[in-house]
């Protein structure tokens, strides 16, 4: 099984080898679901989909997820999440992006993504994209894409989950108060706060 990953936009924030788990990753249930629902299961139990899509959409063929578009403002887990994908279920991961040179990485996923068509669908590979600005991707590459997962700044509640993911010490009214003050931020806002704080408050 395979995944393949491309950011097309933001250069890459944090270690690629850093061990990440849903348990890690705080904020983001719902696109958990999402993630779970399509590409895990896909790359899983691929017969378990079909079965499932014959069923419930009546579609008797196969309609496996290839390509799949994380999408979302900066800093709200898009990468996070691609890397739990690989962690948990797949025998080989790459990220391809640069800041520096992601016009030339739009090109290769467009040759990429115009080769999708092609992949056998028993070959259990899925591309997933990442992308801070859908609006700026030509509407014929966003059309390759079988599924897109939003991922929105963090409500309320979520917020948080995130602050109490790295500020264990705060009580629930005081994560409560957080939360409030800190709408608008993304998660790795809340995150880099949250350890900012923690610097500043060493002896």
């Amino acid at each position: 099984m395979g995944v393949r990953v491309f950011g097309l936009d933001e250069p890459l924030v944090g270690n690629a080898n850093e061990e990440v788990s849903w348990d890690t990753i705080a904020g983001y249930d719902q696109q958990n679901r999402e993630i779970e629902d399509t590409v895990l299961l896909t790359l899983r139990s691929p017969e378990v989909y079909d079965d499932i899509a014959c069923g419930t959409r009546r579609k008797y063929e196969s309609n496996r997820p290839r390509a799949v578009l994380f999408e979302g403002p900066p800093g709200t887990g898009k990468t996070s999440c691609a890397r739990v994908i690989a962690n948990q279920s797949v025998d080989s991961f790459s990220i391809a992006r640069d800041g520096d040179i992601h016009e030339v990485t739009r090109r290769i996923l467009s040759v990429l993504l115009r080769q999708i068509d092609g992949f056998e669908q028993d070959k259990k590979v899925v591309v997933i994209a990442a992308t801070n600005r859908k609006q700026d991707i030509d509407p014929a590459l966003i059309s390759r894409y079988d599924s897109m997962i939003f991922f929105g700044l963090p409500d309320q509640q979520n917020r948080q989950k995130i602050a109490a993911q790295y500020a264990k010490h705060l009580t629930n009214s005081e994560l409560d108060e957080f939360a409030s003050v800190t709408e608008g931020l993304s998660g790795r806002d809340i995150r880099d706060v949250c350890q900012q704080a923690e610097v500043a408050g060493r002896p």
